[in-house]
């Protein structure tokens, strides 16, 4: 009864109009069907599904047809690949490949909406998923995630490399910041269980790099922090970062242990305060938007 009363306040909401006078003037305004639906109806009707950009960045031509392997990828992942014209080239809303990679039960192709450092300095590119064959037989397309995650400011989703931790194939992105003068870096883990993508988070950002040199005038004040990860196989559920921070003349060094439970990672260790001390304005930059 209530899937009906949905269905019939929804015909209603999409030829809705409102009439509006104006200096004597009527016009009519028509409310879309999703902005009309109250927030109840939204969960009881289907919703429109995210999508990639239907056309390929024009910049991307050619880093994709000099590989062979990508381009088989592209091809594999939307059929025929589409550029953008030169003249109606958007690089902020397009479709570009920033990584392939060969895993053992499928291959991985990343995407993002926008073309690198395209994007403003606080802004995140939508970074999509699809999973692909590897073998005859299967499916070319096994699943596919749509902005599955907000990362790379400036629209660069930085470095990308395959890991495995806790038994789960995955990806770690690396990510650069430059803001107000300062540089920060941070990581970002992601497996995969069963075809699908799950981000292990701490409660804090992992970073991995602060430089200010760029925002203080005295060379005497210059931090210039670095931080080395890696994920040992003798220690497989772990990431553990060296620290080394150079301030002031003087040089400190922390080891800090992340390991993998659940779909959490627990800090052992405590990452140096320069690391984490950062801009108000910066809060809501780092994949959380």
């Amino acid at each position: 009864m209530l899937l009906a009363f949905a269905r019939r306040t929804s015909r209603i909401c999409s030829f809705a109009t409102i009439i509006v006078a104006v200096s004597g003037a009527v016009g009519l305004t028509f409310a879309s069907p999703t902005a009309a639906q109250p927030q109840i109806l939204r969960r009881l009707l289907p919703q429109p599904k995210e999508s990639v950009p239907p056309l390929v960045c024009e910049d991307a031509r050619d880093i994709i047809e000099p590989d062979r392997q990508l381009l088989q990828a592209m091809r594999n992942s939307f059929g025929k690949v589409s550029y953008e014209s030169s003249r109606n080239a958007n690089p902020e809303n397009c479709l570009y490949p920033v990584k392939f990679l060969n895993f053992g039960k499928m291959d991985l192709l990343v995407t993002t909406g926008n073309e690198p450092d395209e994007l403003c300095a606080l802004c995140t590119a939508k970074v999509s998923a699809h999973f692909l064959r590897n073998k005859p037989g299967t499916p070319k397309v096994l699943a596919r995630h749509v902005n599955f995650a907000r990362i790379g400011p400036g629209g660069d989703t930085g470095t990308i490399t395959p890991i495995e931790i806790g038994g789960s194939e995955g990806i770690a992105f690396e990510t650069t910041t430059e803001y107000a003068g300062n540089t920060y870096k941070n990581l970002h883990i992601f497996v995969f269980d069963k075809f699908s993508v799950v981000e292990l988070k701490d409660s804090q950002r992992i970073p991995t790099g602060f430089n200010n040199e760029d925002h203080v005038e005295d060379k005497k004040a210059v931090i210039d922090a670095s931080g080395v990860w890696k994920i040992d196989p003798r220690r497989p559920r772990e990431i553990a970062i060296e620290y080394k921070v150079v301030a002031g003349g003087k040089t400190e060094e922390a080891r800090v242990v992340w390991t993998r439970e659940g779909n959490k990672l627990v800090r052992k260790g405590n990452v140096p305060k320069v690391l984490l001390e950062e801009p108000d304005a910066r809060q809501g930059e780092m994949g959380e938007n």
